[in-house]
């Protein structure tokens, strides 16, 4: 009865946050933080009572920075709410499982890492490592992965620490390839579009992975992927001709030109979006 009565409270708040930035504002100045935060320890003995608190600081953080930047605030001598979800999302990673709590869990991190106080927390509770670590080590990675990923993907850091070697590259590449499930493929597309936009992606996809290379190309022109996709991979392209050198761009012209040969030929509709991202990154 307690529980039930705890989870009743939790959804007539989370549903008075989602409904009002101004709500939001009124909670966060009036200590909602505090309260919730020693609610954690009861919640997560129940995955309907945990699901509950997570969905509310869902609708807490959405759109709203600085309640994100609170949660990542420690209270006292207490760890912050953003490291009890950070370090209970290292625990669903290494145990799989937990069903709709995940989702609602991996749903709050991806909004959290947008926020660079929170993106700390989930870097120095190893959050962001696991996810990278899980993502090389399942054959089939889980959507709320590749969800957090296409988000976190964004910022430099995370760049870089899936850039260290070729094996996430490989990982995304393949799933885009390999997958016929929409939110999935937009996922790990987004993750490795946003790859290209770091220095150290052009060898890694030019030289380390080229399926990769191949794979964008394709699908710059691609008739049977969806307008965002192509977009993706144009966009992406475009990033990588961007961070060439000139000698760089004189080995790549001559897998980027037949593509707008081909659009020329075979597909005008494609050709406004397809040529300014590639052949004026080509000018040397």
């Amino acid at each position: 009865p307690l529980l039930a009565r705890l989870r009743a409270t939790l959804r007539l708040v989370a549903n008075a946050l989602h409904a009002s930035p101004a709500v939001r504002s009124v909670a966060l100045r009036n200590g909602l933080v505090r309260v919730l935060e020693p609610l954690w320890g009861v919640c997560v003995l129940t995955d309907d009572t945990l699901q509950m608190l997570v969905e509310l600081l869902c609708n807490f953080v959405a759109n709203t920075p600085a309640v994100a930047r609170s949660l990542a605030t420690p209270l006292g001598n207490k760890r912050s709410l953003a490291v009890a979800v950070a370090r209970f999302g290292c625990k669903l990673l290494r145990t799989g499982g937990r069903g709709r709590v995940r989702v609602a869990t991996f749903d709050l991190l991806t909004t959290l890492v947008a926020t660079a106080e929170c993106r700390n927390v989930l870097w120095r509770e190893g959050f962001v490592e696991e996810c990278i670590t899980r993502l090389t080590l399942t054959k089939r990675s889980q959507t709320p992965l590749l969800k957090f990923l296409a988000m976190a993907s964004h910022y430099k850091e995370v760049q870089h620490a899936l850039l260290r070697t070729t094996a996430p590259l490989r990982v995304l590449v393949a799933e885009v390839t390999g997958n016929t499930d929409v939110t999935r493929t937009t996922h790990a597309l987004t993750t490795v579009r946003n790859l290209c936009f770091a220095r150290a992606a052009y060898a890694r996809v030019t030289r380390d992975h080229p399926p990769g290379l191949a794979l964008l190309l394709r699908l710059c022109a691609d008739a049977t992927a969806t307008s965002a996709h192509r977009t993706l991979a144009q966009e992406a392209v475009g990033a990588l001709l961007d961070k060439c050198n000139k000698a760089e761009r004189k080995m790549l012209a001559p897998r980027v030109t037949p593509l707008l040969d081909n659009v020329h030929a075979t597909r005008p509709d494609f050709r406004p979006s397809v040529e300014p991202v590639t052949r004026t990154a080509l000018q040397t």
